[in-house]
């Protein structure tokens, strides 16, 4: 009578790119030998093999990712029966992963490989934390190493890892290939600057929506570029007075946000201090009786004003008050 096929024939590749695993339950009855055919997805033979008291076989030298279809042939004597199972390997991963046109919420990963040899239909990004990003194919290709991430939150480092996805419907996937990026931080908003006094400003402004460490913030003279003030500061502040300033000068104070080594796009607001309050003129200072020139309707001197400094603001006039002398 016709033998018996092999029950519950099924394959396995175990995460390997060119082997695949075949293994059944022995046919009912008297067997004579199984014949193990190999069949490449367009029905040529890779491989046979004949063996008796066979349950498992290991096909070695196979192509990531491709499709193949084992036939076991139950002999006995002239009869035979079959059946047929089919396997995939696992495709070749990806590598060399890298980021490009990273922005405060949308970047573009790319990679390499896998060889043009090997079998594959797709690849498959993913990524901690998971957040809900979408995720965009520039290319008609599904083949394309090239995608595009949108929905990032600024300032946050994500963790990609993209890999190899061979078949349609019954799908086989590679090893990972896994590559660490940080998104650039927002600005901040709304910086207003003030004068506080002849010497000191007061800046403040409304922090980004992002994740980032902290900012950092310059002040200088409008007019040498001079940098009187530099300085890194935490995150939960968004207030800030620089003091030890020259009076009377416009000053442009620089913010910028930082998210490790990412920083956002810089934000400027300018200010002027106020106007001091002139010295009084030192005891020393006095009209010399020997240089004035004195008529019947007036009085003309000199005095010598090297003491007063424009540090403390431009001189606009002097006041010279004149009182008459009692007797």
């Amino acid at each position: 009578s016709v033998p018996a096929a092999v029950v519950g024939l099924k394959a396995s590749n175990r995460n390997m790119t060119d082997s695949l695993w075949f293994t059944w339950g022995p046919a009912a009855g008297d067997v004579d030998f199984y014949e193990l055919n190999l069949y490449n997805p367009n029905g040529t033979q890779k491989a046979t093999e004949q063996r008796k008291d066979l349950e498992e076989w290991h096909f070695q030298g196979l192509i990531p990712g491709r499709k193949y279809t084992l036939v076991v042939v139950t002999h006995s004597g002239d009869l035979t029966n079959r059946a047929n199972a089919e396997g995939r390997t696992a495709p070749s991963p990806p590598n060399t992963v890298s980021f490009t046109d990273v922005a405060n919420t949308s970047l573009s990963i790319t990679w390499l490989g896998p060889p043009d040899w090997t079998d594959y239909d797709d690849f498959e990004v993913q990524w901690l934390p998971k957040d809900p990003l979408t995720v965009f194919n520039p290319y008609s290709s599904s083949k394309s190493k090239v995608r595009i991430i949108y929905g990032l939150r600024p300032g946050r480092l994500y963790e990609f890892s993209v890999r190899t996805v061979s078949g349609d419907s019954w799908k086989t996937y590679s090893q990972s290939q896994s590559a660490s990026v940080r998104t650039k931080p927002d600005k901040i908003q709304s910086l207003h600057c003030r004068p506080q006094t002849s010497t000191a400003i007061a800046c403040s402004w409304t922090p980004p929506d992002s994740d980032f460490d902290g900012y950092s913030v310059e002040c200088k003279k409008m007019d040498t570029h001079e940098v009187e003030f530099s300085k890194r500061i935490e995150k939960d502040k968004s207030l800030l007075n620089i003091m030890t300033l020259v009076p009377h000068k416009r000053y442009l104070v620089s913010i910028k946000v930082h998210s490790a080594d990412m920083t956002s796009e810089v934000v400027e607001d300018s200010t002027i201090t106020m106007i001091d309050r002139p010295p009084q003129p030192p005891p020393d200072i006095r009209v010399n009786k020997k240089e004035v020139l004195i008529t019947k309707s007036s009085i003309n001197f000199t005095f010598n004003c090297s003491w007063f400094s424009d540090t403390n603001g431009a001189v606009k006039y002097f006041t010279v008050v004149v009182r008459e002398a009692d007797g």
